[in-house]
């Protein structure tokens, strides 16, 4: 559960700060960047490069997001896009500083074809042409949920609300507690063959339930190897495929488990002495237990890396991209965002966008889920909130696959019909929002 903080820090993707660095490169003399045959000696092309989706890639999904490698000194991008196979002024989509480019929500089963010329002042760099073509596959998203109760009736009741069946159910258990067994095969016997409910289950590193001693070094050290090896061999027993979230909102300095709480951003107090040692020590532990659990062979957990959506506090040692343990570890990026409501009433775009720009700057290759979520109550202003969210979700953000709406009346009341049951219904009643989810299914291709 998040805080009710304010300013996020600002978007600073892999895009931007290589566009930093060039500029850097490029300042002295500009003459150096004039054109291919003034290149620096020894410098790569100015050309863009390393496209993805690569060139002549099948099977791309409906979502499919574009990223290239920026040229020498190029500061900014003209992007090309569209279905003529020679791109010409009426595919031109605008000049842009960063290296990802969202098409928007694809076409079935179509050849797309797209070019990046580079610039820099009066200089152009003309790209590649590159294509790729879409699959049949639909884009859609996985409704999930926290109830209040995990039983057959509480998951029923949530379902009554919105008129659509659970794809995941949220679990919240500490480490020390092991595999939730009985809740766990409660949401996954609530499904069926062919709408499954898949549980959703959020690991904390406590031992207790005021604990705010940080533990991410003893779980390095393999003081409580003992625990994570009993959730391994408990995972790979219940045999259904699951989430599994560790230590969500780690870069928010409200748990223990936060790098704020491990280090922060010293450099000088564990391992590598140019990386700030909380995340350091983050990124180790999940590697860590991670490990245990591929080595009981526990194959039927997608790990959801999930952050909060600022970073809090605000530095620079304490953005989330630091936290990221890397692509062989995570199965799934996941955020969790609030509109607190009151003076801090914010919009799901407000929430959500920086934050799921700098996901996707992180990898477009795996699936997202927004991981929690949720509106305070304010009248009738909570059902435009839900319907602009929903909304958004299908046409802003189509690469997210997933959400987890928070349906508690907790800190504020996040309970999805304050409003009334007919404002979720309306919003969640597109055929778009799945109600049968598997979270080791593959991600729709382009992701």
């Amino acid at each position: 559960m998040t805080r009710p903080h304010r300013q996020p820090w600002p978007h600073q993707g892999p895009g931007l700060l290589t566009v930093a660095k060039l500029a850097l490169l490029c300042a002295a003399p500009l003459a150096a960047c004039k054109d291919d045959g003034c290149l620096p000696p020894g410098a790569p092309s100015g050309a863009a490069s390393n496209p993805n989706p690569a060139d002549f890639d099948e099977g791309i999904g409906a979502s499919a997001g574009l990223t290239w490698s920026a040229g020498h000194c190029a500061a900014s991008h003209d992007v090309y896009f569209g279905t003529d196979p020679t791109p010409d002024p009426g595919e031109f989509r605008g000049n842009q500083t960063g290296t990802v480019f969202d098409p928007g929500i694809l076409d079935a089963n179509t050849s797309y074809y797209w070019r990046v010329d580079e610039v820099h002042g009066p200089t152009v760099w003309t790209g590649d042409v590159w294509s790729f073509t879409t699959t049949d596959t639909t884009a859609g998203c996985q409704i999930g949920a926290v109830v209040d109760q995990i039983s057959e009736q509480g998951i029923a009741n949530f379902e009554d609300i919105i008129q659509r069946k659970l794809a995941a159910v949220k679990i919240y258990r500490r480490m020390v507690d092991g595999f939730p067994v009985e809740p766990a095969s409660t949401v996954r016997n609530h499904g069926s063959e062919g709408s499954p409910t898949s549980p959703y289950i959020d690991i904390h590193p406590s031992i207790g339930a005021n604990d705010s001693t940080p533990h991410l070094q003893e779980i390095i050290g393999g003081e409580y190897d003992g625990h994570f090896q009993a959730w391994a061999q408990q995972t790979r027993e219940f045999g259904e495929p699951v989430w599994i979230c560790f230590d969500g909102e780690m870069n928010g300095d409200w748990h223990n488990g936060s790098g704020a709480a491990n280090g922060g951003g010293t450099l000088d107090g564990y391992g590598d002495p140019t990386k700030p040692d909380g995340p350091e020590r983050y990124v180790d532990a999940w590697r860590h237990i991670h490990g245990i659990f591929e080595a009981a062979g526990a194959d039927n957990v997608a790990w959801v890396w999930s952050v909060n959506h600022e970073d809090w506090p605000q530095g620079y040692w304490n953005r989330f991209e630091n936290y990221y343990p890397g692509d062989a570890y995570v199965d799934w990026l996941g955020v969790d965002g609030y509109n607190w409501g009151g003076a801090d009433w914010e919009s799901f775009q407000q929430v959500f966008d920086s934050a799921l720009g700098r996901l996707r700057a992180i990898t477009t290759e795996k699936p997202v889920i927004i991981a929690e979520f949720a509106s305070a109550h304010r009248n009738a202003a909570k059902s435009d909130w839900m319907s602009d969210a929903f909304n958004r979700l299908k046409t802003n953000h189509p690469f997210v696959d997933a959400f987890i709406w928070f349906n508690l009346d907790k800190e504020r009341n996040w309970l999805i019909d304050s409003d009334g049951s007919w404002a979720p219904r309306d919003a969640l009643s597109d055929a778009y929002f799945e109600s049968g989810g598997n979270p080791l299914s593959q991600p729709r291709p382009g992701q």
